[in-house]
This record gives C-alpha cells, sequence and structure tokens, in this order.
C-alpha cells in the first residue's frame, strides 16, 4: 500500500513538472508572439499616412494612442486562457494517470498508452508496470518453493519418523531378538532419528531466516589454513559416499572476512558436493590469489550436469534440484542462498558452472585489501 502511495506521489511530481514546463513554454511562445505581432502591425501602421477621413482611421489612432494598454489586455487574457486550458487539461492528465497507476497496482501485464505530452511519464509508468509485474511472478514463484518445500519436508520428517517408530515397535513388540539384530535396530533407528533432527532444525532456520539481518565481524584468517581444517572435519561425510578430496591452495592466503560467517559458506559447498555428487569421486578446492588482490576459492565436485536455466535459480531461496527429491539428503533450499548472501556482505560474489558431468562452486573475494 505505501509502495503504491509512493508511487502516486512519485508520478504527480513528475506529471506536474513536466506540465508546468510545457505551461511555462506556452506561455513564453504567447508573450514572443503577441509582441511580434504588435510590433508588425505598428510596422505596418507606419508604412502610410492616415488620414481622418480613411475608414481605419479611428481604429489606427486608438490602437496607436493605446497600445500599451491593448497589448496588456490581450496578453493578461491570453495568460488567463491558456492557464484556465492547462489546469484542466493537468485535471484530465491526473485522472489519467491515477487510473494507470491503479492498473499497475493490479498487477495487470498491459503496456500503458498516454497522450503524447505525457510521453516521458508514459515511460516511467510502463517501467514501473513492468518491475512491478516481475516483482510480483517473483514473489508468487518463491511463495509457491516456499509451499512446495513445506509439503516436500513434511513428507521427508514422516519417513524418518516412521523408520524409527517401527524399528523401535519392532524392539519392544521382539524380546527374544538376538543382540546382533538389536543392535543393528537400534543403531538405524538412531540414525533415523538424527535425520529428523537435521530436517526438524532446517524447518527452524526456514522460520527464522532473515538474509536482510546479516551483519559481519570482521577478523583477518589465513584462507588456506582454513579451508584445509574444514575439509579435514568433513572426512566421515565423505567416508559415507567413499569420496576423496584434493586442496590446491597458495600458500597463506590471508582474508579480512568473518570466520564464523565464511565457515558456513564453505560448509554449504561442500555439503551440497557431498549430496550431489556421484560416489567414488573426488571433490577438488582450489585456493588463489591473484594479481589483482583478488581471492578465489572454487569446490568442484563430479555429479550430474546441471541445466544451464537452473544455474542462477540455485541461489534462490528454498530452490531444490528435482535430484535432492530422491536422495533422502536434499536440504531446505536456503544453503546456497545464505551462502551467496554472506559472500556478497563480504564485497564478493559467487557464482556456478557446470558442464560435462562437473559442477563448479566460485568464490571471488576483495582479499585482506577489503
Amino acid at each position: 500500500m505505501n509502495n503504491h502511495k509512493d508511487t502516486e506521489e512519485e508520478l504527480k511530481y513528475s506529471l506536474s513538472k513536466e506540465l508546468v514546463l510545457q505551461l511555462l513554454f506556452r506561455l513564453a511562445l504567447f508573450v514572443v508572439v503577441m509582441v511580434i505581432v504588435a510590433f508588425i502591425s505598428y510596422k505596418l501602421c507606419q508604412t502610410r499616412v492616415w488620414q481622418w477621413y480613411d475608414s481605419f482611421y479611428p481604429l489606427i489612432h486608438f490602437f496607436h494612442e493605446n497600445l500599451i494598454a491593448i497589448m496588456l489586455v490581450l496578453l493578461l487574457l491570453g495568460l488567463f486562457l491558456l492557464t484556465v486550458f492547462y489546469i484542466w487539461k493537468m485535471m484530465g492528465y491526473f485522472e489519467e494517470v491515477l487510473k494507470a497507476v491503479d492498473v499497475i497496482a493490479k498487477g495487470e501485464e498491459v503496456t500503458l498508452s498516454l497522450p503524447k505530452d505525457l510521453y516521458q511519464v508514459e515511460q516511467k509508468l510502463n517501467q514501473i508496470a513492468l518491475e512491478t509485474s516481475r516483482s510480483k511472478k517473483e514473489a508468487q514463484e518463491a511463495n509457491q518453493r516456499k509451499n512446495d518445500l513445506i509439503v516436500y519436508m513434511a513428507h521427508d520428517l514422516k519417513t524418518p519418523l516412521t523408520s524409527v517408530i517401527g524399528y523401535l515397535t519392532l524392539l519392544t513388540e521382539n524380546q527374544g531378538l538376538s543382540n546382533e539384530l538389536k543392535q543393528k535396530y537400534e543403531s538405524i533407528a538412531l540414525k533415523k532419528a538424527e535425520r529428523l533432527e537435521e530436517l526438524t532444525n532446517e524447518f527452524f532456520e526456514i522460520t527464522r531466516f532473515n538474509l536482510s539481518e546479516l551483519t559481519l565481524s570482521l577478523s583477518t584468517v589465513n584462507m588456506s589454513m582454513m579451508l584445509s581444517q574444514i575439509a579435514y572435519e568433513f572426512l566421515p561425510l565423505f567416508a559415507e559416499k567413499n569420496l576423496t578430496y584434493r586442496l590446491l591452495a597458495d600458500k597463506d592466503i590471508m582474508v579480512n572476512c568473518d570466520v564464523e560467517k565464511m565457515e558456513r559458506v564453505f560448509d554449504n559447498l561442500l555439503k551440497n558436493a557431498v549430496n550431489y555428487c556421484y560416489s567414488n569421486s573426488e571433490i577438488l578446492i582450489t585456493a588463489r590469489k591473484q594479481e589483482t588482490g583478488e581471492v578465489t576459492i572454487s569446490f568442484m565436485n563430479h555429479g550430474r550436469t546441471i541445466p544451464k536455466e537452473k544455474l542462477n535459480q540455485l541461489f534462490e531461496q528454498f530452490f531444490r534440484l528435482e535430484a535432492s527429491r530422491s536422495s533422502g539428503t536434499g536440504g531446505s533450499g536456503l544453503g546456497l542462498a545464505i551462502a551467496r548472501e554472506i559472500v556478497r556482505k563480504h564485497g564478493g560474489d559467487i557464482i556456478c558452472e557446470s558442464e560435462d558431468e562437473k559442477v563448479r562452486f566460485l568464490i571471488v573475494l576483495p582479499g585482506q585489501a577489503m
């Protein structure tokens, strides 16, 4: 509602300014024309000697004697008529513009058409209409993704919960189970319960997460050592899919960053790499200090090629690739959105490239000179 009012006020100001400028231009033009007409008329009257018995002598004599007064009267009358005309015209234009604003507020995808005097206003309105329509469409898509995600996660929650209940029921109802079988059922139930906890935490993440509230606590960190430590901590996850990793990093790359939040970026990217890479493959991590002072960090894994039209969507909130539906490891769709926002808060950027069954996330940071 406030955006609607702000748009109306902005357009009213723009429209008033344009019409006032048009009015002043026409008033100035009218004055110039009146002066020229008066001058030409005066000169024409002087081209001959007028006698008292000439038909037009009384009119010419009156015009000659009262030239200034006549000009002032005509000028004021013209100014009055022009002003009244433009005020009437302005009211009509305001009504058309307000109707156009109402159309924009409804989000209708139309190309607005206004009188030619309002060409600039028309261009601005069409630009606003396009941006409003695009924003509305993006909001609807984001809301639909969020709704779909809730449905998906409700299903994901039910799956491990059903397993936990099932195995606990077996343990309770079958007292004669061997210790080996009991341990197996308990292990499965524990694993499913941990997955259930993970999904529950993601629900809380969706509820409380707000990208606009991110603040940074900066300090200088050795990025080479930081990447080495984080990769080492992922060894248990790598082992589950028989993955190996290789770290190629320049020595002692110093970066001014929020260490905790940057760790979250790397965690999200490595989890993403583990979730979507092929088993028995390698994850390649590289870090380079460029001559420009920028630091580039990349995470590359072997997995299904991501279509080009979906590369940018990866960083949208609640977006999940369809492949994650059957993996049982797909997250909330916030991880990459959070990663991009954190990197951008640091003055850098992150992109994704994918071809020939390889997926590469590239981070560019300003380096220590930030």
